[in-house]
């Protein structure tokens, strides 16, 4: 492997059968601290050495990135400090920001031929890419420079996310459904939303005027959206049942509101 600058002699364009395109495979911890590298430095390159492995099938484990000590960072440009290659190292990343992910006759003379695996990296309206190249020798002795695509290693997940989004909505969703009162001389009651309308669940001695009063969850949550969208307002639905109080069920929920 040459030194970091070294430059090759280019082979010419040659193909074989014999020597497929890698998938570049980035472990999440290579893969957060790309992205923390990304948002940190927005408009100037950086670089950083790949560490991992290459499988038997030819494809390469990206499982750390380690950044030596710089000698430039530019915006077009960023160079490495010889002699800080790590032990494990397959390849090289860096970043060419927000100008798109490719790789420039620079890149391609200086930096891929000395590699297994060069990326470039960059970050677009906050839509990461990547353009990998493999150098491989063929067979014959020949240097092939090929494409290959980088892919995400995904965690195993450390729960049941369906079994577990099942019990949440069970419990949030009880929010839409509950309402309580305990407003007409400290009576309690509570109260269960079913086909649009209020039915008590919980049944205390409470004045038919009063239950009257009570405003299905539905027309806050209509009253809270016309709101939003006529006057840029989010309003709680206490604050909506505190402008209510005054009104009469008709003036509620009726075109008062923008409702239909």
């Amino acid at each position: 492997m040459s030194k970091w600058g070294d430059k090759q002699k280019i082979e010419e364009e040659v193909t074989c059968s014999l020597v497929g395109k890698p998938d570049i495979y980035l472990e999440v911890t290579a893969r957060q601290k790309i992205f923390a590298l990304m948002e940190e430095y927005n408009h100037r390159e950086w670089l950083a050495y790949l560490v991992g492995k290459k499988s038997e099938q030819g494809n390469f484990f990206v499982e750390d990135i380690v950044v030596p000590p710089h000698k430039e960072s530019y915006y077009a440009s960023a160079e490495a400090e010889p002699f800080n290659i790590p032990t494990g190292c397959i390849g090289v990343i860096h970043s060419h920001h927000s100008m798109g992910a490719f790789h420039s006759g620079t890149d391609q003379t200086y930096v891929d031929r000395n590699f297994p695996v060069s990326i470039t990296v960059s970050n677009q309206n906050s839509n990461i890419t990547y353009d990998a190249v493999s150098i491989q020798t063929t067979p014959c002795g020949k240097v092939v420079s090929l494409k290959g695509t980088v892919k995400y290693v995904q965690p195993k997940p450390t729960f049941d996310e369906d079994e577990w989004m099942k019990k949440a909505k069970e419990n949030i969703d009880k929010g839409k459904c509950q309402v309580s009162y305990a407003g007409y001389m400290g009576v309690q009651s509570s109260w269960e939303y079913k086909n649009g309308h209020l039915v008590e669940s919980k049944k205390d001695a409470i004045p038919e005027t009063v239950v009257k009063s009570l405003v299905p969850i539905n027309e806050i949550c209509k009253i809270q959206q016309s709101i939003r969208e006529s006057h840029g307002v989010d309003l709680t639905r206490a604050e909506v049942e505190d402008a209510m109080d005054s009104l009469d069920m008709a003036s509620k929920l009726g075109s008062g509101w923008g409702l239909g």
